[in-house]
């Protein structure tokens, strides 16, 4: 019992991190959907963009990975400073550049004719969303 109490009380690392990465994945999502359809009109989403559920998979396993390996899930967001932003901004350009070489240099049929534009509102909607999420702890808490 004070394991299982331990491992889910509010305060728990693993509970941290799971609770930041359950998050990155709805941002990160709304994301690359929001992108889509400040791009695109709601019903020319799906007429692009056909494979849309398998691109949003692989756009948040690169991103997951990328911040993953930036460490930004081991960082307690009450002390969060100008600092961790700045690394979850390099993260988030590490990531751009990995799916732009991806969809552009590999010449992948999944990524055929797939907007320019949209890596680029991806990026500024992922840095904002997780950005705004890992901050308003400090900012709830000050």
């Amino acid at each position: 019992m004070g394991v299982t109490q331990n491992l889910f009380s509010p305060k728990s690392n693993l509970t941290r991190k799971i609770t930041f990465i359950i998050f990155d994945i709805l941002a990160f999502s709304s994301a690359l959907i929001l992108a889509f359809f400040l791009r695109f009109k709601l019903y020319q989403v799906f007429e692009v963009q056909s494979n849309i559920f398998l691109i949003l998979l692989i756009f948040l396993t690169i991103k997951l990975i990328v911040f993953y390996l930036f460490k930004l899930y081991n960082i307690s967001w009450r002390y969060v400073s100008l600092h961790d932003l700045a690394n979850i901004a390099k993260a988030c350009l590490v990531r751009f550049g990995i799916l732009f070489i991806l969809i552009y240099g590999l010449n992948i049929n999944l990524f055929k004719g797939f907007p320019r534009s949209i890596l680029w509102i991806d990026f500024a909607l992922s840095f904002l969303f997780s950005s705004a999420f890992k901050i308003s702890k400090r900012m709830y808490l000050e």
